[in-house]
């Protein structure tokens, strides 16, 4: 155990791939702050997109991108050199990032922009623009990265994606639209990937949905305005 200081209004710690390095995401502050893990020392702050509040990093640890839900922009850092690379514009504000598990792309969901926005990590070129519908919110993508299913808040659905040809989910046989209760926001797999949990935030409720048909097939009460979901892995 053990304390470091930080930038004002930490909201976020981040372990790199790697295990050596914590990053910590500095609201207040507008900066990511990166840290040696095992004794927590400040080896250099970086300042990024005002009022930042999440963090994705490649599996070889070289690139940091920062996500602030005020701004129409993430911020690229390096952080073997711990510098600010470039800021990357958006078709709107994001709420939600999700890496591929190679680190080759970066999908960002805006439901100012009404969709999705694929980045290439490596170029770091913003490109293929995805409509989702009226306010897709939250985002969780398959270990094969095949598979995106996205929240709409406003809709009271989840959209599913085929993230590699980039089109929205409608074979015949299969849900869609697929109801997710009222205001539907976080999301995630069960272990195997056979089931969708999707938490309804004003219903109050679990939704759960088969992924192979895209059908919903109950609804958990859990309580008034849930928030967010864990899954346990085993």
């Amino acid at each position: 155990m053990g304390r470091a200081m930080t930038g004002r209004e930490p909201v976020l710690a981040h372990v790199t791939p790697d295990g050596k390095t914590v990053l910590v995401v500095n609201r207040r502050d507008g900066s990511l702050g990166i840290h040696d893990a095992p004794t927590l020392t400040l080896r250099g702050s970086v300042s990024v997109v005002p009022q930042p509040e999440d963090v994705a990093v490649l599996p070889d640890g070289s690139l940091a991108f920062v996500l602030s839900r005020s701004e129409r922009r993430i911020s690229v850092v390096d952080l073997r050199r711990g510098v600010l690379v470039t800021h990357l514009e958006l078709a709107g504000k994001p709420t939600d990032m999700l890496l591929k598990p190679d680190g080759g792309e970066l999908y960002v969901i805006s439901p100012e922009a009404h969709g999705l926005q694929a980045i290439n990590t490596w170029t770091h070129e913003v490109g293929d623009y995805m409509v989702l519908g009226s306010t897709p919110t939250r985002g969780v993508l398959s270990s094969d990265a095949s598979l995106l299913y996205v929240s709409d808040t406003a809709g009271d659905r989840v959209t599913p994606v085929d993230i590699f040809n980039r089109r929205i989910i409608r074979d015949p046989g299969k849900g869609f639209p697929v109801p997710a209760g009222d205001s539907p926001t976080a999301l995630r797999f069960d272990p195997a990937e056979n089931l969708l949990l999707v938490v309804s935030q004003g219903s109050g409720d679990l939704a759960v949905i088969r992924v192979r048909t895209n059908f919903l097939l109950t609804m958990i009460p859990v309580g008034d305005h849930p928030q967010d979901l864990a899954v346990k892995l085993f």
